[in-house]
């Protein structure tokens, strides 16, 4: 499949969907994509061949959605409002460009979570090459509950640039979210908040703590010591003063 010398926009309401059985060419082509843009194949589309012009744009409300490769040969934007949701539900998506680094912009990574394995039980967004975060946002789609300790995978590439500008987790059982920014890959973790219990007494001090599977020594969930340097004063102590 191949599409020369023209001009394409897939508007709000439209969707396009890729089921080429090989690698698909969309050459000399200006795209914009404003609705949805599906990838049901697992090949290569891509967008301007090293001969063509042209450019692909991610457009406010356009959301690359599905499996395979989209490969940028030439300009390409993604811009604000726009999305990348690899996968049917889950899977994954691998996006590459001839130039360096990969810069998703300001497109939001929807990432959909059901389950501890990557691609089948969870999105993972993949490139070859560097790839460029820091104007990207991240928004996590619990399709499970998840527990304490466990990690995810959600994105592979060569090398990286910077870190998502805004980043979106549901808030499930008090846990904290912690993401790791790895040189190949981004890893996000499900983890608990403990707070230093310097006294022994049970209870913490609200303003350190420490973010992690299990406590460390001297650490415990509590935050509510209002004294932690005396074990006679705490919260409890206080209620039977009252």
């Amino acid at each position: 499949m191949e599409y020369n010398n023209t001009f394409f926009v897939n508007e709000s309401d439209g969707t396009v969907n890729v089921n080429a059985p090989t690698t698909n060419q969309w050459t000399n082509l200006n795209f914009t994509n404003k609705g949805l843009f599906k990838k049901v194949s697992n090949t290569i589309t891509q967008f301007n061949n090293n001969f063509g012009t042209g450019n692909f744009k991610n457009d406010i409300g356009g959301n690359i959605k599905g499996i395979g490769t989209v490969s940028h040969m030439n300009t390409y934007a993604y811009l604000s409002g726009s999305a990348i949701s690899p996968g049917a539900s889950p899977g994954l998506l691998s996006v590459i460009s001839s130039t360096s680094p990969l810069n998703y912009g300001l497109s939001t990574y929807n990432c959909e979570i059901n389950g501890t394995t990557a691609v089948t039980q969870h999105d993972q967004l993949s490139s070859s090459g560097q790839v460029n975060l820091s104007q990207m946002s991240l928004n996590v789609i619990w399709g499970f509950t998840p527990t304490v300790g466990q990690s995810f995978t959600i994105m592979n590439h060569s090398s990286i640039i910077g870190e998502f500008a805004n980043v979106t987790i549901p808030n499930i059982a008090n846990y904290v979210y912690k993401i790791d920014y790895n040189p190949t890959n981004v890893i996000l973790h499900v983890y608990l908040r403990f707070y230093e219990d310097f006294d022994q007494d049970t209870y913490g001090n609200a303003n350190i703590f420490q973010d992690g599977p299990t406590a460390p020594v001297n650490f415990v969930l509590d935050n509510s010591d209002c004294d932690d340097t005396n074990s006679a004063i705490n919260q409890q102590q206080r209620r039977f003063a009252i």
